[in-house]
């Protein structure tokens, strides 16, 4: 099983992300996990259900995991695919 991961919010539109997000998974074995991150500017905003948080909120395991602003906590998305 592999792992991968992209960082989005360091590829600009011009490098066609979704070009380079499928051929990440054209790539990857059955069963591997893709990790994708980006940076968001809409801190707290609603409708984002069911269960989108931020990265700082998503199964925190201790001090540390967290910034005491919230707002921080909200920006940056996160999520994981599993090729079948």
């Amino acid at each position: 099983m592999a792992h991968a991961g992209l960082l989005l919010h360091f590829v600009p539109d011009s490098w066609e992300p979704h070009a380079i997000l499928a051929r990440y998974r054209e790539r990857l074995a059955p069963g591997s996990f893709l990790p994708l991150s980006h940076v968001a500017a809409d801190a707290n905003s609603s409708g984002l259900e069911p269960g989108v948080v931020g990265c700082a909120m998503w199964n925190p395991q201790g001090a540390g995991d967290m910034s005491e602003d919230p707002e921080i906590n909200s920006l940056p998305y996160a999520g994981v695919g599993r090729k079948p």
